[in-house]
């Protein structure tokens, strides 16, 4: 069996950006590895493929020039096809899996659903999303909220004096039902 591993999503965003540094956080914590992915359309144009690799690369170049500590051992790999089935199927991989959240509240997205909604419901594995900050968020607390197939719920919250460059371990707890997986 492999060891275990850290699957993030990356997709440019600063939540991504976001979710890469509690990647490498929480790595360094369980002694893990992490493996960043970025998606682009299967059906693009041949420069598709490149652009996303450009975009992986600086994201990761930024968070790990901002890392005082020595990073995991990290890989990275771009994929083609829908960023929300891409990285449902590297989660069958890994022991956890970590999406920044947009915050965006749209009809489209109530209609279509968001690429962490649809993680968290069909992973493999627990999922991790960082929230997008909110005024009142980005003053207090970090957080993340995490789901899987754990205890039914949990929650603990970093202080509002913590550390800015340290990841809570887990602020909310929520298992989510997965016909896929009888959870």
């Amino acid at each position: 069996m492999s060891s275990p591993m850290i699957v993030v999503g990356i997709d440019g965003s600063e939540r991504s950006h976001d979710a890469l540094r509690w990647a490498l956080a929480e790595a360094r914590l369980r002694r893990c590895s992490v493996q960043a992915i970025t998606a682009w359309p299967a059906d693009a144009d041949e420069d598709a493929g490149r652009r996303a690799d450009e975009i992986q690369r600086h994201v990761i170049d930024l968070v790990l020039r901002d890392e005082h500590e020595p990073a995991p051992q990290l890989s990275y790999e771009c994929v083609p096809g829908r960023p929300e089935e891409v990285l449902v199927h590297a989660s069958n991989r890994a022991a956890l899996l970590v999406i920044g959240s947009h915050g965006t509240q749209s009809i489209r997205h109530a209609a279509l659903g968001s690429v962490s909604e649809y993680a968290a419901r069909l992973a493999g594995c627990p999922v991790v999303v960082t929230p997008a900050p909110t005024h009142e968020s980005s003053h207090r607390m970090h957080a993340a909220t995490v789901s899987g197939t754990g205890p039914a719920s949990s929650t603990t919250t970093a202080p509002e004096d913590a550390a800015a460059d340290v990841p809570p371990r887990v602020t909310e707890h929520f298992v989510w039902r997965n016909r896929l997986h009888g959870s």
